[in-house]
């Protein structure tokens, strides 16, 4: 499982959370995308949201992504848990 922070990589010495990271996610493939942001703009964050109505298994999807979106996620990401922080 490969871990980025915005375009930086990182490795277990990121300090908030990796072990909780790699216990969570470590068995997935792909690369796992930490994305912040300081605020919601007014016209909010330019994306758009699916998911399925499983209940063993609740997935969101990245459906779409406005150009002006201050995050940096694609139209297939998978989103696993959003959070304040």
């Amino acid at each position: 499982l490969k871990i980025l922070d915005g375009l930086k990589y990182f490795d277990d010495s990121f300090p908030r959370f990796p072990g909780k990271i790699r216990r969570k996610y470590g068995n997935l493939s792909g690369t796992l995308l930490l994305v912040s942001c300081e605020r919601v703009p007014e016209a909010g964050l330019g994306i758009s949201l699916a998911g399925n109505r499983d209940r063993e298994k609740n997935s969101t999807f990245v459906l779409g992504v406005k150009v002006q979106c201050p995050l940096t996620v694609r139209a297939g990401d998978e989103l696993l848990e959003v959070g304040i922080f």
